[in-house]
């Protein structure tokens, strides 16, 4: 690889990666990185190391140090104290040196030293729950938030590797025990050999009023001896948190440790989860809900501990997974905002996170790597790392990387359920069901296994085994929505209206919005589906109408504009190309009131296309090339310029540009409508079997989400039945011809493609 190419602009990588650049610097150096290999690959390597000092409070500190009193002195305060010191005469050089040696100092430095790895794992310490003795029942869930607390408090140590409360919960499971509160010591040293536990500590609140008084006593676990007791008590106005600190601070001085354990920075455990013991109780309601899959309950818990602390990080971390759309990089966002407040373990889950959100994959593969590596018994690391492999389609690694949460929790139901869709897309489907039995025998009475399955057999269109198993969930929980907008979609395509109308009606009755508005969206996508456009642009309508664009509700406005993506096809499926356009003008017009450029630019790029296929190839290009200085802003950007430019060049007549163009679109065969377009290039080209391959794997796909493709889905039997005739399988043509001519049978008048199919089947039957 060559050197930098500007090495004027070069030597500012770091204040670019400390966010120290003004807006211009930024931008200037943004473009530097397009165009020079040699940075690009060094800010690539720096990003995390990066992100982790931004948000430590070491590295203002010194930093506000080294810039002097002056510079902190009638300045804006939009100028953050990084700027600052950047702005300011420090030479670069300086700033670089500085920064290293705190990311060198730092506890949690990111390249994991193998010596105190092993260091740690010989100091292995496992926590259990503490009894409440003043309150037996626990009301409070003091005894579980002192536990955690504590857990979280000693993991912040390099040099001594704490089991995390999940792990804890997982092992009691195995040993039957999951909802024990109290650990008999046999059990807690069967847990101690199952985990390779040097320590065990047992604890207990002595007493809450007047004053919170805890005691704890350490057992090695080889000799089964009491090594040490600790008692603290609280004044009459300390938290929990404190308590637990001081605590904290007892059991590592009898810990058998190394000398420089000892100078380990030590902050607050509130300072690394939050202040208020309401907001953490709330936390722990939410973790307990989530791993149940009672998402939506964990949603709300999750949400009222945000309301008691709103610098929660960890809460935003686990509602940025729950939420939908726009507010999941919102809750992300705030959970970056006060990455400080977590430790270092949570940091590295939010930074990953962060770089998925952000486009930036293989950062935020190689961030849980780092973390498995400091913590290898991560079973949620483990997990992610599968399911952000499975969504780059890499299915050899998802399983691995899913087999081996299992290895750590053989009982990982979320675990099995991801296997399941990993072995599903790798083609492998008898794996897929045997994952999904698996899931079902750990669980058999909850919903989501039987959904799972139900859609396993959805995908490979064995669709009376998916009614049966989203019947059986159903049963299990009447109000499951899941399993109703797969049913909607299965009695959809069977033609069997009535029941798909009835799931409808079901939907609009959750208090889950997504749902909701599925559920109410099936009212104009039933009559859409059979080609009645008119009624359907009737409900589509009411639905915008009610809609209150005034109401900061960001995940409805995502899904809103989907709605109007639908409409717009429907003109330009009716040829009214003009008021397909004016359904963008609309859109562009109230979107403004609300949404960023960035959020508006992704739905920007059906524009050109609608301009292409009416004919105004000048048009869809000069949209197309204003565009174009946007997509650097995301791969999604990215794929959707080469999605358009692929489609401009099918409309010119130019099909091999076009299937060069649309393949560039990142995972093109796998994503419908770039599939789904890129099987028309391939029939105008006269590569049929490609065409064919194509449009027979979407057809057999049936997912809850692909409402939105509902004209293009019916039309894809048309041009199937197409690939067929010229390829000479006129019996599998003739059928494809029916099926479509059957879904449009009470079409509205006017359809070309109908009235071209009838002709083409009678030929075919004559």
């Amino acid at each position: 690889m060559s050197g930098c190419i500007d090495k004027r602009l070069g030597n500012k990588l770091y204040a670019y990666e400390l966010g120290m650049l003004g807006d211009q610097e930024r931008e200037e150096f943004e473009i530097h990185l397009l165009e020079c290999e040699s940075c690009n690959a060094r800010a690539r390597k720096f990003q995390l190391a990066g992100r982790l000092l931004r948000n430590d409070h070491d590295v203002r500190d010194t930093i506000g140090t080294l810039a002097g009193p002056e510079e902190n002195d009638n300045v804006s305060e939009n100028i953050t104290p990084l700027r600052r010191w950047w702005q300011s005469a420090i030479p670069a050089t300086v700033a670089v040196a500085v920064i290293l040696v705190i990311l060198l100092a730092k506890p949690w430095n990111i390249q994991i030293q193998p010596d105190l790895e092993a260091i740690a794992a010989r100091n292995s310490l496992a926590v259990m729950y503490f009894d409440n003795i003043a309150d037996e029942s626990d009301s409070g869930r003091l005894g579980e938030i002192a536990t955690n607390l504590l857990i979280t408090d000693l993991s912040e140590s390099q040099y001594v590797r704490v089991l995390s409360s999940q792990r804890l919960h997982d092992v009691l499971k195995l040993m039957d025990k999951a909802e024990t509160r109290h650990i008999s010591k046999a059990d807690a040293l069967a847990v101690a050999d199952q985990t390779g536990a040097r320590w065990i500590i047992f604890g207990s609140i002595l007493q809450v009023t007047p004053h919170l008084e805890i005691t704890s006593q350490l057992i090695e676990v080889e000799s089964g001896e009491v090594e040490s007791s600790q008692r603290v008590s609280g004044e009459p106005d300390e938290s929990i948190f404190t308590v637990i600190d001081k605590l904290a601070a007892d059991i590592r001085n009898d810990l058998s440790l190394p000398e420089v354990a000892r100078r380990e920075p030590d902050r607050s455990v509130a300072d690394i989860t939050t202040h208020s013991s309401d907001a953490y109780r709330h936390y722990l309601e939410g973790l307990e809900y989530k791993a149940k899959m009672f998402l939506d309950e964990a949603a709300t818990s999750f949400t009222k501990a945000i309301e008691f602390d709103s610098s929660f990080a960890m809460a935003y971390y686990y509602l940025s997974e729950l939420r939908m759309y726009h507010s999941r990089r919102e809750m992300i966002d705030l959970a970056r905002k006060y990455a400080e407040k977590a430790t270092v373990k949570e940091q590295l889950y939010i930074f990953s996170r962060v770089a998925w959100y952000d486009e930036r994959p293989e950062e935020a593969v190689e961030i849980l790597r780092t973390l498995v590596k400091r913590y290898p018994d991560e079973k949620e690391a483990w997990l992610w790392l599968g399911i952000y492999e499975y969504q780059q389609y890499h299915f050899d690694k998802s399983v691995e990387f899913l087999k081996k949460a299992i290895e750590i929790d053989p009982l990982y139901k979320q675990a099995y359920n991801q296997l399941a869709y990993s072995y599903q897309l790798h083609g492998d489907f008898e794996q897929a069901v045997f994952a999904l039995n698996q899931y079902i025998a750990l669980v058999p009475d909850e919903p989501n296994p039987y959904d799972s399955r139900g859609e396993i057999f959805m995908r490979y269109g064995r669709l009376d085994q998916a009614i049966e198993s989203f019947e059986k969930a159903l049963e299990l929980k009447p109000d499951f929505y899941a399993s109703m907008a797969h049913l909607t979609q299965i009695y959809t395509t069977r033609g069997e209206y009535d029941s798909a109308e009835r799931y409808y009606k079901k939907m609009t009755e959750s208090k889950n919005w997504t749902y909701r508005s599925v559920g109410f969206l099936g009212l104009a996508i039933l009559p859409i589906y059979q080609g009645k456009f008119a009624k359907g642009l009737e409900v589509l309508d009411r639905y915008i109408a009610d809609f209150d664009w005034e109401d900061d509700q960001y995940d409805n406005q995502a899904f809103l504009r989907n709605v109007y993506i639908l409409k717009a096809k429907i003109y330009t499926q009716l040829r009214q190309y003009d008021r397909a356009l004016e359904v963008y003008a609309d859109y562009e017009k109230m979107a403004r009131k609300v949404m960023d450029e960035d959020e508006r630019l992704l739905y920007t790029f059906y524009q050109p296309q609608i301009m292409a296929e009416s004919g105004d190839i000048a048009g869809a290009e000069a949209v197309l090339a204003k565009l174009a200085a946007d997509t650097a802003k995301s791969m999604s950007c990215l794929n959707d310029y080469y999605y358009v430019k692929g489609v401009i060049a099918l409309a010119r007549g130019d099909a091999e540009q076009a299937i060069e163009l649309i393949q560039a679109a990142k995972d093109a065969e796998k994503n419908f409508h770039t599939g789904y377009m890129l099987g028309l290039a391939y029939l105008e080209a006269g590569q049929l079997g490609q065409a064919v391959e194509l449009f027979e794997y979407h057809r057999g796909i049936h997912l809850v989400w692909s409402v939105f493709k509902t004209i293009w889905d019916v039309k894809l039997h048309y041009y199937l039945a197409q690939a067929y005739e010229q390829s000479h399988w006129n019996d599998k043509a003739a059928r494809e011809y029916e099926i479509f001519i059957e879904i449009w049978q009470n079409a509205d008048p006017g359809c070309p493609e109908l009235d071209d199919a009838r002709e083409r089947l009678a030929r075919l039957q004559s």
